[in-house]
């Protein structure tokens, strides 16, 4: 009993070890906090019923574990989300100012922008996997096969498609973040006077307005699009609700973004813009309730 009661121990402090990993894997295949909460937490039931004693790699067997559930989670919230009411945006994620630079976990959330985890929803869960397991954690084109229960043919057409999908000249013409952080400023400042020239000035010719209200929240049915119809919409949202929200400056998918607060301090929305040559290509306001709950 004592030794059955050690290797309980040491399983659970290993399994600990990896927990933070597991959890960006499941943002990164999910774009849900929530779920990818629930995704580490099966993975710990299985991890606790199985026989670990004889492994040469926890940690490649909890990345096998967590991959295979992520997938058939996936799979599952995309036969969900075609009954969404409106637009559906990843739910949106704090940056921990804790996190150790070394640790995989934080290198796995050092990109998690919205832009690129929008353009992970392109991808089919197989293409997701393989782009994440092979360009992220560093797995051969043989383990990704193992994990992914396919060939490695397959699994080398994944990442092919995967890369040529995600890797958008776009993606990669982020400015930093003080200037990604200046362009919000600007943003909201010209919102406050209400100043259309100025905002049409910082507004990319193929912005994007999204909001995300869930069915829970009022929100735009559809996206605004075009430098005109961002300016009209965001200027009308923010005489009608947006004015009449506390803005707390937060760190939100790895670049500076607002957390709005109404008067009594509940969290009402989490606006995010995506930046690109100086100027803002997307802008995502994120209202449903069920995924404002983890934001500070």
């Amino acid at each position: 009993s004592e030794l059955t009661a050690a290797a309980a121990d040491t399983g659970t402090v290993t399994f600990e070890q990896h927990r933070r990993l597991l959890l960006a894997m499941g943002y990164r295949m999910l774009g849900s906090r929530a779920e990818a909460e629930e995704l580490v937490q099966d993975t710990w039931l299985r991890w606790r019923t199985a026989d670990t004693r004889a492994l040469r790699s926890p940690r490649a067997w909890l990345i096998t574990a967590a991959t295979r559930l992520a997938i058939d989670r996936l799979r599952h919230a995309r036969r969900e989300r075609l009954h969404y009411e409106g637009p559906w945006l990843p739910e949106p994620w704090a940056q921990e100012t804790t996190a150790d630079p070394a640790d995989a976990a934080a290198e796995l959330l050092d990109d998690v922008s919205m832009a690129l985890m929008l353009l992970l929803e392109r991808l089919t869960p197989g293409e997701r996997a393989a782009l994440l397991l092979h360009d992220v954690l560093d797995c051969s084109h043989a383990e990704v096969a193992a994990v992914l229960g396919a060939s490695p043919a397959t699994c080398r057409q994944w990442l092919h498609r995967a890369r040529q999908r995600v890797r958008q000249p776009a993606a990669r013409q982020a400015p930093s973040a003080v200037e990604h952080g200046e362009l919000l400023t600007h943003f909201v400042t010209a919102l406050q006077a209400q100043d259309h020239t100025a905002l049409l000035a910082l507004l990319a010719d193929d912005v994007r307005w999204t909001a995300d209200g869930g069915g829970a929240v009022r929100a735009a049915r559809r996206p605004a699009l075009g430098p005109r119809a961002v300016s009209r919409l965001a200027s009308a949202v923010w005489r009608l609700w947006l004015g009449r929200q506390a803005r707390d400056p937060a760190w939100l998918n790895g670049a500076p973004a607002l957390v709005l607060r109404v008067p009594d301090g509940d969290v009402s929305g989490a606006l995010l813009i995506t930046a690109r040559a100086a100027r803002i290509a997307r802008i995502d306001l994120i209202l449903n309730p069920r995924k404002l709950e983890r934001l500070p």
